[in-house]
């Protein structure tokens, strides 16, 4: 076989390979499916500009600068922790409640706020951030206002920590 001839097999089978050619199965019988589009290697595309206006105050954990150094306060992500645990804790109530419908829209929210009051006692979480965030909300067509949800929150926690701790909640 001449020169020629091998070159020119070399790039028939490049040509004929699944990784250029996008398909899989280039011998008879097999199937032609087509294959998901190849990831284009780190760095092959430009990164979108991040924006340059800053975010407000709620959205960045307050730092202290030490050195020159920035470090995360720990409080303000374990006020955060139990925030969204108390917030999912409330959804997941929506999704597990099976008698859902049969109760005013009020009923309902006040009793996935206690079911997210009971679970962050289970889970040893304190209330009062979780209490702060309901106490923002407005009273509305579907949810009662914010500081009745707050005291219904807490005194469900408070009445499942005398279970968990083994006190009773009157001591």
């Amino acid at each position: 076989m001449s020169d020629l001839a091998k070159h020119a097999n070399d790039v028939l089978r490049v040509h004929r390979s699944p990784v250029l050619s996008g398909w899989w199965g280039s011998r008879r019988g097999e199937s032609r499916r087509r294959r998901p589009p190849l990831r284009l290697a780190r760095g092959a595309l430009p990164r979108p500009a991040l924006p340059t206006d800053p975010l407000p105050r709620e959205v960045h954990p307050p730092r202290r600068d030490q050195l020159g150094e920035a470090d995360v306060d720990v409080r303000w992500l374990r006020q955060l922790e139990h925030r969204a645990t108390g917030v999912l804790a409330h959804e997941w109530f929506h999704f597990l409640d099976t008698a859902r419908g049969t109760r005013s829209l009020h009923e309902e929210e006040l009793k996935a706020d206690a079911f997210a009051g009971r679970l962050l006692a289970r889970l040893k979480f304190p209330a009062q951030h979780f209490a702060e965030l309901l106490r923002e909300y407005p009273q509305s067509r579907t949810h009662p206002g914010g500081e009745l949800r707050a005291r219904t929150m807490l005194s469900a926690h408070l009445e499942e920590q005398g279970k968990v701790g083994g006190v009773s909640p009157a001591n």
